[in-house]
């Protein structure tokens, strides 16, 4: 109905909500993998709109594979999602913005690409961002670290929330800064200044708002 004779739904099957791919820019080969995707048919995605689409506000999915891993090395990945509303009805009410609702504007993130293109990579501080308090392997989101066999002297543990997801940060110090620095005071500055660096990561997500 929109024009695409290629679209196909992805998962196959019937299912009571759909909230599929339509439109992605750029349309590269890694975004036409997407298009057709029913983002309703994974839990962590469904979890995140919903609560876009109840709350009214941006809202921070969970760790994911984003479709556009077409890659054999696949990186974590994260999507950002705004609520699209019907124009000129009331929605003062949890009922009135899920009946308002038309669909999502959201943005897929590569964890990886993120944090290397906005520049958090020290060579002082090593950085690992998990998805859970748990801290496992399992919800490591991005890792900073060139040597993981490295045992740091200093270290420091930070949660940030950003747009209803909360992240869990564990800083650490690298083997160049125990060796040129013998004090704590030096670390927890340089900590302290990367922890602020995400609240800044903060606005660079709200720019697509």
């Amino acid at each position: 109905a929109h024009g695409s004779s290629s679209f196909t739904l992805k998962p196959q099957g019937i299912r009571e909500e759909y909230s599929t791919i339509f439109y992605l820019e750029p349309m590269g080969m890694r975004n036409q993998n997407a298009i057709g995707f029913d983002m309703y048919s994974n839990p962590i995605r469904k979890l995140a709109m919903d609560t876009a689409r109840d709350s009214g506000t941006l809202t921070l999915s969970g760790k994911v594979t984003l479709v556009q891993e077409i890659d054999v090395n696949k990186q974590a990945g994260m999507l950002l999602y705004a609520p699209f509303y019907q124009k000129n009805i009331d929605m003062n009410n949890l009922q009135e913005r899920k009946k308002g609702l038309i669909g999502f504007v959201y943005s897929p993130f590569r964890m990886d690409d993120l944090m290397l293109s906005t520049g958090a990579d020290t060579e002082e501080i090593n950085f690992k961002l998990y998805d859970s308090s748990d801290l496992s392997t399992e919800s490591l989101m991005y890792d900073s670290s060139k040597d993981s066999q490295y045992t740091s002297k200093y270290t420091l543990k930070k949660s940030l929330t950003l747009y209803n997801h909360t992240w869990h940060i564990v800083f650490s110090s690298s083997s160049e800064f125990d060796t040129s620095n013998n004090n704590q005071y030096a670390f927890w500055m340089t900590a302290s200044s990367l922890a602020a660096y995400f609240i800044l990561l903060s606005i660079i997500l709200a720019l697509f708002k």
